[in-house]
């Protein structure tokens, strides 16, 4: 599980962007769009880590709260933020890696990793 932090805008200025009011536009809906992830070495990811069924809970795919467990347990152990206080989570996207006998992994697998 990894994920991005957002940061949100008022719904005004998000119709304003889309729609535009009047003879203008304010700014374009993807400049107001805010993300906060991790640099280093010249490369963008984003924070999280792996599922553990024995800290997180059940299968993720049958319970989508062990998806946002994991989040919350990662995150909190990369930068100290708790997010359990968060109500409102997003998956915005789900990729599959067909692995083929990489150096940590001597077996063709299938990693799944969500936004």
């Amino acid at each position: 599980v990894e994920g991005l932090l957002l940061n949100t805008i008022s719904k005004t200025k998000l119709y304003s962007s889309i729609l535009g009011t009047g003879d203008k536009r304010s700014e374009h809906f993807s400049k107001l769009l805010r993300f906060w992830c991790n640099y280093s070495d010249k490369e963008i990811t984003a924070f999280g880590g792996t599922w553990s069924a024995e800290l997180d809970g059940p299968d993720p795919e049958k319970n989508p709260q062990t998806l946002i467990n994991t989040a919350i347990r990662n995150v909190k152990a990369q930068l100290g933020l708790d997010l359990s206080y968060c109500k409102t989570w997003y998956k915005i996207v789900e990729v599959h890696y067909h692995r083929v006998n990489d150096k940590k992994n001597t077996e063709e697998h299938i990693e799944r990793t969500t936004m």
